[in-house]
Formats: structure tokens, C-alpha cells, sequence
């Protein structure tokens, strides 16, 4: 995902800097926190918010893991700018006690409004606006959870089902067409040569006779022949 601008050239750095009493991003710490933001803006989900990375990961995606001499893996910058990110009202983070390890979880990250201000080419109103016509999507079949559709790809797939839905209704037609006139041409032969010609066909169809009894192929001859007999007494459909 593309975003508008650079998030650390954002507008409203200057006020909350101005606030708190602080100083503008320096050069560096600018740099660490673009990377994050569109790091997040590539791993979010575009329906629930939800990252789907936590601050471990995202610190070796965008290269702001270090690693000291000791071998000690640290992620402190990344920290920082996921700090800063949730001070400025971009993400929201949760911090999960799980009782049974007796430590926290990675942290759950959730974006804003706000994110999608920046993130998204339209802004917030555009992100809700793509989201509902996604969802709108996903209510009638067209896509998963896992894909994001424009309007164009969604009228294209729109397309192809349509295109599937009618070449699989003209192949039905014609194989009912083509088991109709097979079971005439068997019905207006004699029992004995229709059954000769079932139990080939049965025959040919199940590849083995492993396990089949005289008698239960005698049944099954009859119940084919019984099922060509009802194809070749219904009318045929008209044609509209």
C-alpha cells in the first residue's frame, strides 16, 4: 500500500510536539518511523485494522533490529516509533498477561482513523468507503477475507463467474441432450442387446470387478436400464 506522504511529514507532528514540549523527529528517527508505518500499512488487515505483526517482527522487516557484539538481538528503535505512533493516535496497543507463561504476549496493534488519514490515497473516508464495497464484495462471493478487490478486479471476477455460470449450464444441457438420445437408441433396441450394452458401459465405468457378485451386477444393469427408460419417456425441454 502506497501512502500519501512520508507519515513523519505529517501535519500534526508540529501541534503535539508543541504541546508536549518536545522537539521535531530528527533525521533519523524520521527515517525509523516511516519505515514502520508502511510496514504496518503492508501487514494490516484492510477489513478489522488488526497487524498482524508484532513489534519483534516488524523491527526485522524494516531493519531496525540491531544486533550487539554479544550477540543480544535489540529492537529499541522500533519501540520507540511504535511509541511515538501510538502517542501521535496512528495505532492502539494492548499489552496480554498470559498467566500460564507468566509474561506478556507479543502486543496487539490496531490502527486508527487517523492512520488511514495518511495511509490512504482518499484519506480515512475513502479507506471506510473501499472497506464497505469490500465487504459488500465478500457478502456475495466474490472474494475472500484474505483479498482486497478494486471495483475493476471485482467486475472482472464478476465477469468470469457469469461466463462459468453459463458455459456450466450449456454443458449440463448438452449432456442431458446427449443421455437422451442414448437412452432412446437403447429403449428401441431389444432387452437383451440394451442390457449387453449397459453392462459394458458399467463394466467400462467402474475400471474393476473386484468384489462384484453376478447378482449385484444384475441389479445394477436393471436399475440402469430402468433410469434410461425414464429419460427416454420425459419430453424434451423447449427451447426459449
Amino acid at each position: 500500500m502506497l501512502t500519501k506522504c512520508p507519515a513523519s511529514s505529517w501535519d500534526g507532528w508540529q501541534l503535539i510536539r508543541r504541546v508536549h514540549g518536545k522537539s521535531n523527529l530528527n533525521t533519523n528517527r524520521a527515517k525509523a518511523f516511516d519505515a514502520i508505518f508502511m510496514a504496518i500499512a503492508n501487514h494490516v488487515d484492510l477489513n478489522s485494522g488488526v497487524v498482524f505483526s508484532n513489534v519483534y517482527d516488524l523491527a526485522h522487516v524494516t531493519g531496525l533490529a540491531t544486533k550487539s557484539k554479544a550477540g543480544n538481538i535489540s529492537i529499541t528503535r522500533c519501540s520507540r516509533a511504535i511509541i511515538e505512533m501510538e502517542k501521535a493516535g496512528f495505532i492502539e496497543t494492548q499489552l496480554i498477561w498470559d498467566r500460564v507463561l507468566g509474561c506478556h504476549l507479543p502486543k496487539f496493534i490496531n490502527v486508527t482513523d487517523l492512520f488511514w488519514d495518511i495511509a490512504h490515497p482518499e484519506g480515512a473516508k475513502g479507506y471506510h468507503a473501499a472497506r464497505e464495497k469490500q465487504l459488500a464484495y465478500q457478502n456475495k462471493g466474490l472474494s475472500t477475507g484474505d483479498q482486497w478487490l478494486s471495483v475493476s478486479q471485482a467486475k472482472e471476477i464478476r465477469r468470469k463467474m457469469h461466463i462459468k455460470t453459463a458455459f456450466d449450464l450449456r454443458k449440463a444441457k448438452h449432456a442431458k441432450s446427449k443421455q437422451r438420445t442414448q437412452a432412446k437408441k437403447l429403449t428401441n433396441t431389444s432387452v437383451v442387446e440394451a442390457r449387453q450394452k449397459i453392462g459394458k458401459q458399467i463394466l467400462d465405468e467402474i475400471g474393476t470387478t473386484h468384489g462384484l457378485t453376478p447378482e449385484a451386477f444384475k441389479v445394477m444393469i436393471s436399475q440402469r436400464l430402468a433410469l434410461y427408460k425414464q429419460i427416454a419417456a420425459d419430453p424434451a425441454p423447449t427451447r426459449h
